[in-house]
């Protein structure tokens, strides 16, 4: 009995350091990578959970913007998707850029993505996600136009009275909306730099300048912030055309990691989803079935 019992505890100690050398070459070592740690948390797991779940771990992303606004809709679809597909998601943001030095950024990796129009530029110079991101309601235009102004784009019917009622819009001059304006023949003018300027322009209703179309998605916060402006009431202008994130200056693995991330969230139905969260009330408060339709060609 005493033998049996001696070898039954040296059969224990041995299988207790088998395990724990298991556990030991079984953990992955930190990876540092740019922007991306992965590490795994093994705490209250057992050893037969470690490798189902070192695929967990910290991704941290610097984007444009704040992340309020309409961007609290794209950084809660990016967050989300990540943590879906297994990863601790963390974003530092640069703050407001105009759109140039937006591109900067990007292509010098001091921000990992943005969110922009499709354009066939983007697409061969950039690393482009093939997930529409707002089911084309960036591509949903209405105009800002200075108050007291409404009369004059009531007598708007179709892209013809647009045109020859010598109204101007503006835009920056780096916009695909400018290449829509110049196809679909209606007037405009650009500028370049702070945006704010724009709606300061537009307010003073003195510098030849009539309107400025904006995505469903960005007006009426916009309309909040400038009270010498309001949303035009009759017309939508509608081309066929999303928001798409692009990805800049990072890892292959880690544009790999989420652009997996967001297809999956597409399949599962999270941008539609979130898109109703975020937007869902914006059909009745601007009355987008009432208005009078005018679709644009794309260039």
């Amino acid at each position: 009995m005493t033998v049996r019992l001696r070898n039954w505890h040296k059969f224990k100690n041995s299988m207790r350091k088998a395990l724990t050398c298991f556990v030991f070459f079984a953990m992955p070592a930190s990876v540092n990578a740019g922007d991306l740690t992965l590490t795994t948390d093994s705490r209250k797991q057992s050893i037969f959970d470690i490798q189902s779940n070192i695929q967990y771990g910290k991704l941290t992303l610097n984007l444009p913007g704040t992340g309020k606004g309409r961007d609290a809709y794209f950084i809660e679809l990016l967050e989300t998707a990540l943590i879906s597909a297994g990863y601790k998601p963390a974003f530092t943001f640069e703050g407001s850029l105009n759109y140039k030095r937006e591109i900067k950024y990007l292509v010098e990796g001091k921000i990992a993505i943005t969110w922009r129009l499709a354009t066939d530029q983007r697409d061969e110079t950039l690393h482009k996600i093939n997930v529409g991101l707002t089911n084309g309601l960036i591509a949903k235009r209405i105009f800002l136009i200075p108050k007291g102004q409404q009369y004059i784009f009531n007598e708007i019917n179709s892209i013809d009275d647009l045109i020859n009622s010598g109204l101007t819009g503006v835009f920056d001059e780096n916009w695909f909306d400018t290449e829509v304006w110049k196809k679909n023949r209606l007037p405009f003018i650009t500028t370049t730099g702070d945006l704010a300027k724009v709606y300061r322009m537009l307010a003073d209703n003195s510098r030849g300048i009539d309107y400025f179309s904006r995505g469903v998605i960005e007006i009426s916060d916009e309309a909040e912030q400038y009270p010498g402006l309001e949303i035009e009431r009759h017309l939508l202008f509608v081309y066929p055309q999303d928001f798409y994130f692009y990805l800049g200056n990072i890892s292959d693995k880690h544009k790999q990691i989420i652009e997996d991330a967001l297809l999956s969230a597409q399949k599962h139905g999270l941008v539609t989803k979130l898109i109703e969260k975020h937007w869902g009330h914006l059909s009745y408060e601007l009355n987008l079935n009432s208005r009078i339709a005018i679709n644009l060609a794309l260039p």
